[in-house]
């Protein structure tokens, strides 16, 4: 079943290195990359008030309303997934 195989590791002296810049990097506005918790937290409040305005104004399921909202056309290359409960948790 199984085929002995002689298998080998090579070790490089070559070292390819990409250097990630922290936040405070960063000095003007237009380079906000990172957010805080805060920010994190208002953007979720922000999309799950806007799930439950689509599902009560349209009177529809939670993932009819995540499909009109967040659904990407045939066209996009992203595609959505669904939340978990606990990733619509919101702490304030």
């Amino acid at each position: 079943m199984f085929q002995n195989k002689i298998k080998s590791v090579r070790f490089s002296n070559t070292i390819n290195m990409v250097l990630i810049p922290a936040r405070d990097e960063y000095t003007e506005d237009k380079y906000y990359l990172w957010w805080n918790e805060k920010e994190l937290d208002y953007i979720k409040l922000i999309a799950v008030t806007e799930v439950r305005s689509v599902m009560t104004l349209k009177n529809i399921p939670y993932k009819q309303a995540i499909e009109i909202l967040y659904q990407p056309k045939e066209t996009t290359l992203f595609k959505c997934i669904e939340p978990t409960s606990s990733d619509l948790l919101v702490h304030i």
